[in-house]
């Protein structure tokens, strides 16, 4: 016997997993949002001859302090996904033990 019934283990799962995915497609969005409100800047800023190569090589690393950034918070977010349903397998294999051995836990 588990702490949760078949049913309640898969809906917990899949909030989780629905959390995880809504993290990742929202970062995967402002990433893109971020990197077009940029780019339009920068692209009238290179128009300008003198700081051109200038422009250019801080748009380089916007992009990349940006995608560091937003997919960091996307790992993140699979990281945490991953160590909940993890936390709530071991809880469920305690809980299931503890009632085979009887430690205890009430009934």
């Amino acid at each position: 016997m588990s702490c949760m019934d078949e049913v309640t283990k898969r809906q917990v799962r899949g909030v989780v997993e629905l959390a995880r995915d809504a993290v990742d497609g929202t970062a995967v969005a402002l990433l893109r949002a971020h990197g077009d409100i940029a780019r339009s800047a920068y692209r009238i800023l290179a128009k300008v001859k003198p700081i051109a190569p200038a422009v250019r090589a801080i748009e380089e690393a916007q992009q990349v302090a940006m995608e560091c950034v937003y997919g960091t918070i996307s790992m993140t977010s699979v990281v945490t996904a991953t160590a909940v349903i993890a936390a709530l397998d071991i809880v469920d294999a305690q809980f299931s033990r503890s009632r085979t051995t009887g430690s205890g836990v009430q009934e």
